[in-house]
């Protein structure tokens, strides 16, 4: 079983930490207040009410098996910074930390943080893709450039098969996995609706109206996929 740490049980924190333990890790939670420990404790393996800008109050806890720790602070930089350092120094495998600001992130990283993320920035981008690409029903980033992409499948490829749509070879991503209603009659006579998933679909495989189609790729590529009903034909001829 995974061992995570999360340090800070702000919205980030606490969420990160909850999702976690339902994934079936083993989570050790630290906070400074004692009202977020008291609401967490008996969701977690382990919550602890300590100052994690405290050198020593850290190297008491054994940490030797904590696989990744995640620095959740977010209000206040220079503890996000020191506990960073600390833990680094305290050789904790892998340290991933908010980061508020660029430059924030690149200061992170020189202390000891493999990774840094930004909630906020995040967000932001994925509202304003969905936005501008309605087809877009969920996005998981895969890192910073790539995404796992569900989307409705665009009118233009209705009736095709996939080899002859040119999505790959016109958008360098691709397909993985086709969600589709079939209806069916009931006991009772009624139309009733099951799902069903097509994985990893084949060349021939024929995209149909009110299909869902899973898509892998670059950001650029999967928002330009979203958007191809939306663009006129010399837009079309630039992609």
């Amino acid at each position: 079983m995974k061992q995570f740490l999360v340090v800070g049980l702000g919205d980030f924190g606490r969420e990160m930490a909850l999702t976690l333990t339902s994934l079936g890790s083993e989570v050790i939670v630290i906070d400074n207040k004692a009202i977020n420990i008291e609401n967490i404790k008996d969701s977690v393996a382990q919550a602890l009410l300590l100052n994690s800008t405290d050198e020593a109050a850290l190297r008491s806890l054994d940490l030797q098996n904590v696989d990744t720790a995640i620095v959740a602070i977010g209000e206040h930089l220079e503890s996000s910074i020191l506990t960073t350092a600390i833990l680094k120094d305290l050789g904790v495998g892998k340290i991933i930390a908010r980061a508020n600001t660029q430059r924030h992130a690149k200061i992170l990283e020189r202390v000891g943080a493999d990774k840094t993320i930004s909630p906020e920035v995040q967000m932001a981008r994925q509202v304003a893709r969905s936005l501008v690409a309605q087809h877009i029903l969920e996005r998981v980033e895969l890192d910073e450039e790539h995404s796992l992409v569900t989307m409705h499948t665009p009118r233009r490829y209705w009736g095709q098969k996939i080899i002859h749509t040119g999505i790959r070879r016109d958008f360098n991503v691709m397909i993985i996995g086709i969600q589709r209603r079939i209806p069916e009659v009931s006991d009772e006579g009624e139309i009733v609706f099951r799902t069903k998933f097509i994985s990893i679909p084949g060349p021939n495989d024929v995209l149909k109206e009110g299909d869902i189609i899973l898509v892998v790729g670059q950001n650029e590529n999967t928002d330009k996929l979203a958007r191809i009903d939306q663009l006129d034909s010399e837009q079309l001829m630039e992609i």
